[in-house]
């Protein structure tokens, strides 16, 4: 991605600081960007019940899904809803229904719903995870700037 011929001894990182260079995550640098997040609530529906604002997303079955306070106010855009994931003990758990302002849901896999808790940790974020997506809305510059205040930094 760099040319040869760059004259000058300095070097812009911009996006390159969180493991990006364009919208894809890079092999050769490491990813140290993660938002995390807890489970605030979890909840044992019946199949047709619907899930987040507008009814727009129906359980297929029975179902156990969490609730994570985290929504668009804080950065995490709306496309999100549409194919987005999350990660619990190493667990793929797609985000169901509208994201809100102050909430995203999530569909717990069967084979983890019985040792989910409140509380436990959910990565929301990493570069891992913005690569695999396939949302054709996605912009990371768009989604890197638009991570909001409420979100806690932490420095390493």
């Amino acid at each position: 991605n760099f040319h040869n011929d760059i004259l000058g001894n300095l070097v812009r990182l911009g996006i390159g600081m969180y493991s990006f260079t364009g919208n894809k995550k890079t092999s050769y640098l490491k990813n140290i960007f993660t938002i995390k997040s807890r489970v605030l609530f979890i909840k044992k529906v019946n199949k047709d019940s619907f899930v987040s604002y507008g009814r727009h997303y129906t359980l297929p079955a029975d179902s156990t899904y969490a609730v994570l306070p985290i929504g668009y106010a804080d950065g995490l855009k709306k496309y999100f809803s549409k194919g987005g994931y999350v990660l619990i003990n190493n667990h793929r758990c797609e985000i169901i229904g509208n994201i809100c302002m102050d909430m995203t849901m999530i569909k717990i896999p069967k084979e983890i719903e019985n040792s989910i808790k409140i509380g436990d940790e959910v990565t929301l974020i990493n570069a891992d995870i913005l690569d695999n997506l396939n949302i054709p809305e996605l912009c990371v510059w768009e989604f890197m700037t638009g991570i909001g205040k409420r979100i806690k930094r932490i420095f390493i």
